[in-house]
Formats: structure tokens, sequence, C-alpha cells
């Protein structure tokens, strides 16, 4: 049998030996899609002298292979060293969407599937629940207004986005029209959002089409609503720091003209206290946090 002849080493690429015009072939046959495949594979196994055109000699297509080759080898050489680098673990698959497991949905249910951070609060949700329903009042949200043929009730409910008992046939948004003229708007008085609370209180989601309606739009409202609480906490705490600020040097100033041999910097100067700041906020009780600037910063002493 005769012995096979080892492959020669890489002269030219430092740190990996140098791929065999079979291996080029092998590579690009894995890794190329290209309508030129078969012209770089009869290159490749013709040492790059047995085929070329105008536009692209054969060496061409032999350097195209060897980039692509080297570039393989750099992305196993990261991958011996650590695997995660080229084949990070994949993102966690989002939680599923709260689905009743039964029907009609009661608000309690509905609420418990909406806000479970709030499970065990009552009071808390259906406060909450309550200024959803002041704000759909104010912008009642659009109904579906295409029915299923074969999925219209033989007498169906007037549309009413505040009513639990509505079924929409599609879950699909759809624009107001003749035939479903946009509701008037109603002033969110304590009586109205009583009534409706009271009508999502006895009577329960119907089925899977009308969860889905109501879902959609409270969550719109809850997202927006919490990223605009977010907003204005972070602008409070801003504003807050900048007024204690401004209460340290003011203290600073008067401490220096009371005792003008004292030669304390600003930096080394008493903190303000959680005290000293209640007593601001009380002496400016009524002036928006924004207008810190102008605020009258002469507390007592401590």
């Amino acid at each position: 049998m005769k012995k096979q002849k080892p492959k020669p080493a890489a002269k030219n690429v430092p740190g990996c030996s140098e791929p065999t015009p079979y291996e080029l072939a092998m590579l690009a046959t894995a890794v190329s899609q290209e309508s030129t495949l078969d012209k770089l594979v009869f290159a490749i196994r013709n040492q790059g002298t047995a085929w070329s055109t105008p536009d692209h000699p054969a060496e061409f297509w032999v350097k195209e292979a060897l980039s692509l080759w080297l570039n393989a080898h750099g992305v196993l050489e990261k991958w011996r060293n650590n695997p995660a680098d080229v084949f990070p673990k994949p993102a966690p698959e989002p939680s599923p969407e709260p689905e009743p497991k039964s029907y009609p949905v009661t608000l309690d249910k509905f609420l418990r599937l909406m806000v479970p951070h709030l499970t065990g609060r009552t009071g808390e949700k259906y406060g909450l629940f309550r200024e959803y329903l002041a704000y759909r009042l104010r912008n009642p949200s659009p109904p579906n207004s295409i029915w299923a043929y074969d999925s219209k009730p033989k007498n169906p409910i007037p549309f009413d986005c505040l009513n639990p008992q509505i079924v929409p046939a599609i879950d699909d948004l759809a624009s107001y029209s003749l035939q479903n003229p946009k509701p008037a708007k109603l002033e969110p008085t304590k009586e109205n959002v009583d009534r409706y609370f009271a009508l999502w209180n006895t009577k329960g989601i119907p089925d899977r089409n009308s969860f889905h309606y109501h879902k959609r739009w409270f969550r719109d409202w809850y997202q927006t609503k919490h990223a605009t609480e977010l907003s204005a906490a972070k602008a409070e705490n801003a504003f807050k720091k900048h007024a204690k600020k401004k209460l340290h040097r003011h203290l600073w100033e008067k401490s220096r003209q009371a005792n003008p041999k004292n030669k304390v910097p600003l930096k080394k100067f008493l903190k303000v206290t959680d005290e000293q700041m209640a007593q601001l906020l009380e002496l400016n009780n009524g002036k928006p946090l924004k207008d810190y600037k102008t605020w009258d910063y002469n507390i007592a002493a401590t």
C-alpha cells in the first residue's frame, strides 16, 4: 500500500496549517450558496491555473476560498478558548401570556392576571381599576367593527368599551365607521365610574375574544401610566436633590455670616438632615418642585 505524502505546512500564515485545495473546496461547498460555487471548486482543484474569466481570474477564487478558511480558523480558535463567544446561550423564552382557565372571567380574576404583583392588595387593585374606568370614559377604545359571518350573535350587545360583556368576533383593531360611530366622551364623574365598576363586579368577561380585547386596552393604559409615573418619580427625585444641594449652600452661608471666623469649606460643612429637608418642603408647600430655584430656604436653624 502506497503511503500518502504528508501535507506541507504553511509558510506564509503564522499559527495555522495551510489548507489543501480539497479542504478549501469542501469549505466553500459547506459555507457558500452562491451560483459561482462550481467555478470556485473547479479553480481550487486545478490550483488556480486551468480556469479564469476576464472579470475574475482563477486566482481570485482561490484567494476568496483562502479568506474563508482563515476566517473559519479564527472562529475555531475563538470557540476553543470560549465556546460561549461563538455560540452564546439562547435568550430565555418570554413568559407565557396570562390566559384564563375558564369563563366567564370575574373582575378579581381579570386583575389577578393583569397586575399579579398586586395580589392580596384588593383595595389598591380596585383603586387602579377605577382609574382605568375614568380614563376609558374620557378616551373610549374603538370597537371591532367586522363580525365573522358565523360568529355574529343574534342579539349583539351594543358596543360599549367599558362593558365586560362585549364579544368582538375578530380580535383585530378597526377604525370607527358609520355603523360603529365613535362613542361620545363622558365626563368621568364618580357616579359614572361607580356604575361601570358595579357592572364589572356583577357580569364577567364571557369568552376568549372579549378577554383579549379588554386585556389589550387595559395593558396599553397601564404600561403608559407606569412609564409616566416612573418618569415623574425620577424628575421629582432630581428636583429634590437640587433643592437639597441649594439648602446645603444656604445653611453654609448663614453659618459663615453668623460666625465670620468659621472657615469650614462647603464640602466639609454638615450635611442636610432629613428633618431639615422636611422643614424645607413644608415651608414651600404648594410650590412645584421644578421651581426649587425660587423657593424660600430660610428654615429654622437646627
